[in-house]
């Protein structure tokens, strides 16, 4: 897929320049790797992660960082990810007790119950794990070594890691709490 730039840089913010590049890359779905050292930059990358996938997005995280899933535009991206038949998305949350329930990605999954499942970790272990990561698909992927930092490393075209990602993602997801966006589905009939 031959993909060009198509971006003003003449009184480009260098976040505007960033975010074009991250754009192009994620429409190139280069394998290049992006570093991601600012909130601006996470919100640009996982917002790309969800306009570009096709049928899933794995989000595990210590519990959804209001500064990034409050912004409008990753919050259209997820919007517009779930409007296509057949996609999904899981959120795995570290700390559902500090969960903003009135946030804007919490009440679009809470609408679409049927299309995005958010559970909680239960166990010790799980609750300590210092890694995040988004994975679209099984192809792209957002990974955050340490929580603690604002650093990150992502790729739009990396097959191998995105499917180790995701499985390790799916382990977690297996083992933990009921649907969180919709307490009724864990109440047996």
């Amino acid at each position: 897929m031959n993909q060009t730039m198509n971006c003003d840089f003449a009184d480009a913010s260098e976040f505007e320049i960033y975010d074009c590049y991250v754009t192009y890359l994620a429409s190139a779905r280069s394998s290049e790797l992006i570093s991601n050292g600012q909130i601006e930059h996470a919100q640009s990358i996982i917002r790309n992660l969800f306009s570009h996938a096709e049928k899933e997005v794995r989000v595990f995280t210590s519990c959804l960082h209001h500064d990034i899933y409050s912004d409008p535009r990753v919050v259209d991206a997820a919007s517009s990810f779930l409007a296509k038949d057949g996609t999904q998305i899981k959120v795995l949350i570290q700390d559902s007790d500090s969960l903003d329930r009135n946030m804007p990605f919490f009440r679009l999954c809470a609408d679409h119950d049927n299309q995005c499942k958010m559970k909680s970790v239960v166990t010790d272990r799980d609750k300590s794990i210092k890694q995040h990561m988004i994975v679209m698909d099984t192809v792209g992927f957002r990974f955050c070594a340490d929580m603690s930092k604002n650093e990150a490393v992502a790729s739009f075209n990396s097959p191998d890691t995105s499917k180790n990602l995701a499985e390790q993602f799916d382990i977690l997801f297996d083992r933990a709490e009921d649907n969180i966006c919709n307490p009724q589905s864990a109440v047996p009939a």
